[in-house]
C-alpha cells in the first residue's frame, strides 16, 4: 500500500511552492479596497432581506428566510453591526 501513496505524492516540495508562489495573483486597487469597506445602510439590508427566496431550508442558525422577512425592523440594525464587525 505505501508504493500507491508514493506514486501519486509530489517528490519536489520546493519547486511546486516556487511555481505557486510565481503564479499572478489579483489584488485590488486601494480605491477598490476602499469602497468595499463602506458601510452597508439599513435600506440596502432591507432590500437584500426582501429579495431573499421564499421556502429556503434553515440556515445554520435554523431559521428560513421568512422569519427574517417578519422581523425585519428588529433585525436590520443587529446586522449591520454583525457586517461591520467583519473582516475583509
Amino acid at each position: 500500500m505505501e508504493g500507491t501513496y508514493s506514486l501519486y505524492a509530489p517528490n519536489d516540495r520546493e519547486g511546486i511552492w516556487g511555481f505557486v508562489r510565481d503564479l499572478p495573483t489579483p489584488t485590488l486597487a486601494k480605491e477598490d479596497h476602499k469602497a468595499l469597506e463602506v458601510e452597508f445602510s439599513d435600506a440596502e439590508i432591507a432590500e437584500a432581506l426582501t429579495h431573499l427566496k421564499k421556502e429556503w431550508a434553515p440556515g445554520p442558525n435554523g431559521f428560513q428566510s421568512e422569519f427574517f422577512k417578519c422581523i425585519q425592523s428588529q433585525v436590520v440594525p443587529h446586522l449591520q453591526d454583525l457586517y461591520m464587525c467583519a473582516k475583509l
